[in-house]
């Protein structure tokens, strides 16, 4: 038996013209989806570069916040340390000025016309001084003396009366001298 195609030709390449169109679809869909997939690989490797990236900032910046923390703990330390040399210079400095209160008073002490009985130092750099002057002149010149030294501050008298004492008639006194250091250091250290 013959068979006889009575078909036109041209539907048959329309029906092969689909095919075509067909398979450029999928070779464009599978491009698109091979696009797609690259872009998100690309843009998955980018954020795990940026994670990276930033766990290494974070870990840096830990550091440097543990470093801030023992410097500023240092910085502590040290201050601790300034103000105890403060304390000690202030205490050295402090330790020679009795003998120079001691050795104004003793320095300027007239012979024979005036004698302490007793002499009192006091935490607030105060000296209570009791004695016996021949005369109220010589106490007197003692106490302007006094007043003249650098460290002497102020002199209160408290109280002057008669005493008779082997025969003399003398002046007893009682003062109260506030001592200090001299303002100008520079000069006391040339002397």
């Amino acid at each position: 038996m013959i068979r006889i195609n009575l078909l036109p030709q041209q539907k048959r390449a329309k029906a092969s013209q689909a095919g075509k169109e067909l398979a450029f679809l999928v070779f464009l869909f599978c491009v698109l989806l091979g696009g797609i997939g690259g872009t998100q690989y690309w843009l998955h490797r980018d954020i795990q570069t940026l994670e990276e990236h930033i766990a290494t900032k974070t870990a840096r910046k830990n550091e440097l916040f543990a470093q801030i923390r023992h410097l500023r703990q240092q910085e502590k330390e040290l201050a601790s340390l300034e103000e105890r040399i403060q304390a000690i210079k202030i205490i050295r400095e402090a330790q020679g000025l009795p003998v120079r209160y001691l050795d104004a008073l003793v320095s300027l002490l007239p012979e024979d016309k005036i004698w302490f009985e007793s002499l009192q130092f006091s935490r607030s750099r105060g000296i209570s001084l009791r004695g016996v002057a021949l005369d109220n002149q010589a106490f007197a010149q003692y106490v302007q003396q006094l007043r003249a030294s650098p460290y002497i501050q102020s002199i209160q008298t408290r109280r002057t009366s008669r005493r008779r004492v082997q025969n003399l008639d003398l002046v007893e006194f009682q003062t109260e001298i506030s001592t200090g250091e001299p303002e100008d250091k520079g000069e006391e250290g040339r002397g």
